[in-house]
């Protein structure tokens, strides 16, 4: 019997709140005040914050129970879990908090005895552990305790033999001795001793011996402050210098710093004078660039900082004037203190502490076109309420511009429209017509700054301000695509037909996309991952079998699969960043019957699941799995799925880093 392969369908679920209530904690019906932050906590996908009068606030993800409030319901804000707190740990799906009296409270997941309790039953509110504790520190799944006389207790993941060659268990049991202070993260575990960091597993060099032993290995001296994932180290030695170490590399990033953090994939640093730098994988945004492209060296994205988190795929950061700030993945709620936005790519204030919001970003504006932040050399300023930019960084990207210095006139180009402004006057000409400014255009530190809503709206774009983030969100007019035969023959030309054969029996029929014309095509992780067989169908009748899988991502639901087949016809890849609601769009694949689909539609929504997803009006059939999305730029989504009718695809951008691996494997051009 044919079986044909199915789609994945999107749900929105509304979960109501409820709250714990303990001894040690009266929550019911609490709100965060905004009182002053001394620690923040990233989990896997949950999020908590210490007070400095010792409240312990949680929100997120809470499968497990990891908020401790009880149950198993997420939560999107702050609820006050524990009082009398005066230090805390969060681990992937387990956390942790030592009292003022040295007690130690853990709950959560406890599937590997990760909580320490003797058993592997888990805890959807805080049981005491053991007492006498000053530091608590968490990993995925084992956590540490160290005592008031320098001992570091260890429990949870038994994979490993420690220094003092135990396994870890479900119970507490002393793996080192004359310890000030334990990190782990991933396999890594770094401890202090005065300021020598030395540690064990993934990222340390020498530390695991063939018959998988641990043992304590010395990494540097005069250490201030170090992170660690399963294969990094992070340091900041006492001159102020970042330090990055892997097993076979010892790299200096840059100077002044003071703090790491670090989660599995990505890095936080904060710097003497309080700006907040980030580095590594940045699939969801997570470091705050405003874009999703990944960085090898560290970029700064907020200043005025005092704490950071890195959890996975999102970041936290308290500033100095109070609030909390967010950016990543926001997929259970864990950034967004409320707001159900998917993910934001850049810092945004998710709680506004004390103080007002508009305070709260004071001086930091963001420019958001088309989706992707714009970066400023000489930030935006408030003028009498309207907000002016340098017109250069955010025209560019319409069209060009000039500048006569003899007459300080600027103008502008894009399509028909010719802009002109002259510095310090009152009026402006479009297309020679005068045009009146409340705000005239100004030069500041070499820049032209111009009204921001003036330029735009006189373009045909859209202006959305939101005071209470300072971000202007501007909608600009793209080129609408204009469905020729010859365009319809080149979109089908890069396409191609999957026929594959089930592991588990049948058949069924999907879509891929040409991405090289050396044999790479892009196609979903659920049509190839079980399958038995591949055969690759091109526009031009001829095929072959699939003879290597590049690439199966394990979080999004995309692959890359090799042929032999000469396929000349690859797709340009588009900037789906540059996408809106509104946008025109054309979606080529199959259908189930194996014949090929070209329809027309509009993006209707964003903020689905892998990487942001967008929905487009296109109707989402069997067999267009894998298929291409189009705007007039190019290739700028993968359909992997529908949601009430309607085709959703991942964004070109989320894997075009993917892409470009495949091609250099292969050696292709």
């Amino acid at each position: 019997m044919r079986r044909t392969l199915s789609f994945f369908l999107v749900f929105a679920i509304v979960i109501s709140a409820s709250f714990f209530d303990a001894t040690v904690c009266s929550a019911q019906g609490s709100e965060y005040t905004g009182a002053e932050v001394s620690g923040l906590y990233a989990g896997k996908y949950h999020s908590m914050l210490l007070t400095t009068n010792g409240e312990l606030w949680v929100w997120g993800d809470n499968r497990y129970g990891q908020l401790g409030l009880g149950d198993t319901t997420n939560r999107t804000t702050p609820q006050l879990l524990l009082r009398d707190v005066i230090a805390a740990a969060a681990g992937g799906w387990s956390n942790y908090a030592i009292t003022s009296d040295g007690t130690l409270w853990a709950w959560g997941n406890n599937e590997q005895g990760q909580l320490g309790l003797g058993d592997n039953v888990n805890r959807s509110s805080p049981v005491e552990v053991a007492g006498g504790a000053v530091q608590v520190a968490a990993a995925l799944n084992y956590a540490y305790m160290l005592d008031k006389d320098g001992v570091l207790w260890a429990w949870g993941n038994s994979s490993y033999t420690y220094p003092d060659g135990s396994r870890l268990s479900s119970e507490p049991r002393a793996v080192a001795q004359e310890v000030d202070r334990v990190v782990c993260g991933g396999s890594t575990t770094l401890i202090f001793r005065g300021s020598s960091l030395s540690g064990w597993g993934g990222g340390v060099s020498g530390s695991i011996s063939e018959d998988r032993e641990l043992t304590e290995t010395a990494i540097a001296s005069r250490v201030s402050s170090a992170a660690a994932s399963s294969t990094t180290v992070v340091y900041v030695d006492a001159d102020g210098s970042l330090w990055q170490v892997k097993p076979s590399v010892k790299q200096k990033l840059q100077g002044s710093m003071s703090e790491v953090y670090a989660s599995e994939t990505h890095f936080l640093a904060l710097d003497r004078s309080g700006g907040l730098w980030a580095w590594g994988t940045n699939s969801y945004g997570e470091l705050g660039t405003g874009d999703v492209t990944d960085r090898s060296r560290p970029v700064q994205v907020l200043s005025g900082v005092k704490l950071a988190a890195a959890g996975s795929g999102f970041s936290l950061a308290t500033k100095s004037g109070g609030g909390i700030w967010a950016w990543g993945d926001n997929t259970y709620g864990q950034i967004a203190g409320g707001d159900n936005r998917y993910s934001y790519n850049f810092p945004h204030v998710a709680l506004s502490g004390s103080r007002e919001l508009e305070q709260a970003a004071q001086g930091e504006y963001h420019i958001i076109l088309n989706g992707e932040l714009v970066k400023f050399d000489v930030q935006p300023i408030n003028r009498n309420g309207r907000l002016i930019a340098p017109l250069r960084a955010v025209f560019e990207k319409y069209g060009s511009v000039s500048w006569n210095a003899a007459t300080k006139t600027v103008t502008a180009v894009h399509g028909t429209a010719t802009v002109e402004l002259k510095i310090g006057s009152s009026v402006a000409k479009v297309n020679g017509i005068e045009v009146s400014l409340d705000t005239p255009a100004e030069i500041v530190s070499g820049r032209t700054m111009i009204p921001l809503r003036f330029l735009s709206e006189t373009l045909g774009a859209v202006v959305t301000y939101d005071p209470s983030e300072r971000t202007a969100d501007i909608a600009a007019t793209e080129q609408s695509i204009d469905l020729t035969a010859a365009l319809r023959e080149k979109l089908v030309a890069s396409n191609v037909r999957l026929t594959v054969e089930l592991e588990e029996g049948g058949t069924g029929t999907a879509s891929g996309i040409v991405i090289n014309s050396g044999g790479l095509i892009l196609t979903n992780r659920h049509v190839v991952e079980n399958a038995k067989s591949i055969k690759i169908t091109a526009s031009d009748g001829s095929s072959s079998k699939v003879w290597e899988i590049f690439y199966v991502d394990p979080d999004m639901d995309y692959a890359i699969v090799k042929t032999d087949l000469k396929l000349p016809a690859a797709a340009e890849i588009g900037r789906s960043g540059a996408l809106r609601i509104g946008d025109k769009v054309v979606v080529c694949g199959n259908t189930d019957t194996g014949s090929s689909v070209v329809r027309t539609g509009t993006i209707s929504s964003f903020g689905y699941a892998y990487g942001g997803s967008f929905v487009c009006s296109v109707q989402a059939t069997q067999g267009l799995s894998g298929g291409g999305v189009y705007s007039a730029s190019g290739l700028v989504g993968v359909v992997w799925g529908g949601v009430d009718g309607k085709t959703v695809a991942i964004p070109i951008s989320s894997i075009v880093g993917k892409i470009e691996s495949a091609v250099d494997h292969y050696g292709l051009k």
